[in-house]
């Protein structure tokens, strides 16, 4: 329990959780001091600047926590972790625990420091083009190739949930707690591209809903202008192209397996 700290001194007898935590856990490349950084209803994170990690605290983890799960499925577009557990944290003052004795869920990870990443949040952030086809990319990854998804809040509402680095334009992902398992890809995927367009589109009319429902059905033909300029609409030709692209994959290799049926067999006749 002591590799990982609590430090409580100078802090008033009532003080719930602490302003720093120690982490000394051996043949680590993670050790050092976190302080707080930042605190939510659901937990606080600790940052260590020198290593450029964090360290988060959620009050109401628990074992084999979903929020850990769909984070390393999405390990290519995520902060990297280096460590979690669901444990006791130690404290520095004697006959006292951190956190009153409660298990807590341990996450250290990558820090996004604001010097390098950029939140993508806004309107004219999320109309740029090439940023568009990245997050198309990303979503189809993450409902078709991961199955997870998070249709009630990608884009984040009380905070940032995209960031993109300003030198390679990779964008990483964070706050994986509203993700579930996609069990119905096409819808989720929308779903999930509906919530950046929600952003673009703060007040639709019924004449854009109705839009939306057409572009969201793939058996229903878009002939409308107007729904033809929404970021649904370009999704919905991103996803018919993989599609397609998919389509001729599976008759290529069908094709190339009675190809070589059809030489087995005259090979086999010859003989």
């Amino acid at each position: 329990m002591n590799n990982i700290m609590g430090i409580y001194s100078g802090l008033s007898e009532n003080a719930w959780y602490p302003n720093m935590i120690i982490v000394n856990i051996p043949k680590s490349n993670f050790n050092g001091v976190y302080n707080k950084h930042d605190k939510g209803g659901g937990g606080i994170i600790y940052l260590n600047k020198i290593k450029n990690k964090i360290l988060k605290v959620k009050f109401f983890g628990f074992e084999n926590d979903p929020e850990i799960k769909y984070q390393k499925l999405a390990s290519i577009y995520s902060p990297e972790i280096f460590y979690e557990s669901f444990r006791h944290i130690g404290c520095d003052i004697s006959n006292r625990k951190a956190f009153d004795g409660a298990k807590v869920q341990i996450i250290i990870m990558e820090y996004l420091s604001l010097d390098k990443w950029i939140p993508l949040r806004s309107i004219q952030q999320l109309s740029v083009p090439h940023i568009q086809d990245k997050l198309f990319e990303i979503i189809y990854k993450f409902v078709f190739d991961f199955k997870i998804k998070n249709t009630a809040d990608f884009i984040g509402k009380t905070g940032p949930h995209l960031f993109m680095n300003e030198k390679t334009k990779q964008i990483k992902i964070i706050d994986y707690g509203k993700y579930q398992d996609s069990v119905n890809n096409s819808h989720d995927f929308f779903a999930m591209v509906q919530d950046i367009q929600d952003v673009l589109m703060r007040w639709p009319n019924n004449e854009l809903l109705t839009c939306y429902d057409k572009i969201k059905d793939l058996n229903k033909q878009v002939t409308d202008d107007k729904c033809k300029k929404l970021l649904l609409y370009k999704a919905r030709l991103f996803l018919e192209k993989k599609h397609n692209i998919i389509k001729r994959q599976h008759k290529q290799r069908k094709h190339g397996k009675n190809s070589s049926k059809k030489v087995t067999r005259r090979i086999t006749k010859k003989s």
